[in-house]
């Protein structure tokens, strides 16, 4: 933890107002191919639940996935000391910590349990530790996994949408496929209208 507080101060000290985080217990993000066929002969990354034993992880190969179980309310356990050390440093520090949707949303993955795969939790997350520091990084195509209305989504999260991944999923949290900007299930030009104009109305 004294590590992440002198991050966070070194990140102010140069003046960079932003950190993405997430809370996935033992990888980052996960896929089972790289190379789904998409428009005009392209590869794109997709995940199927019922591949998982292949994920390939972000950041880490596939026999370093520790597969011991974690339960929900350790992970918002462990979040919650998290924050509470951290968003006061952060707060000095002129920085906004912004938690990255699970990705993908499941709430159980490979015997552990995720937090931050439904729009509850992320008011949760707000909610329960308030500070201008505490907020999101809105990562579109995680939203649009959770099959959710991504527009209200952006309403009932707006004042604490840090920043955003503009990227588009089809599919559900079980199997889903990356998306060219124009071709996906979302209508990103009615999302952007949603982050400008509803936030500036706001």
């Amino acid at each position: 933890m004294a590590e992440m507080k002198n991050h966070i101060e070194r990140m102010g000290g140069a003046e960079i107002p932003l950190l993405c985080y997430n809370f996935m217990p033992s990888t980052d993000w996960v896929r089972t191919r790289v190379d789904a066929p998409e428009r005009g002969g392209a590869k794109v990354t997709a995940f199927n639940l019922a591949e998982a034993e292949s994920a390939i992880a972000l950041n880490y190969s596939q026999t370093q996935i520790d597969k011991s179980e974690i339960a929900a309310d350790s992970l918002w356990t462990n979040l919650t000391y998290f924050l509470e050390e951290l968003l006061p440093v952060a707060e000095k520090a002129g920085v906004t910590l912004a938690m990255h949707p699970d990705d993908p949303p499941l709430p159980l993955f490979q015997g552990k349990a995720r937090i931050m795969h439904s729009v509850e939790n992320f008011e949760r997350l707000v909610a329960m530790t308030p500070s201008p520091a505490n907020a999101i990084c809105f990562c579109l195509g995680s939203f649009a996994a959770m099959c959710v209305d991504i527009r209200d989504t952006i309403r009932r999260l707006g004042p604490h949408i840090a920043y955003v991944h503009f990227r588009d999923v089809r599919g559900t949290p079980e199997s889903f496929v990356e998306t060219f900007h124009d071709n996906g299930p979302t209508d990103m030009a009615a999302a952007i209208r949603t982050l400008t104009l509803d936030a500036v109305a706001a």
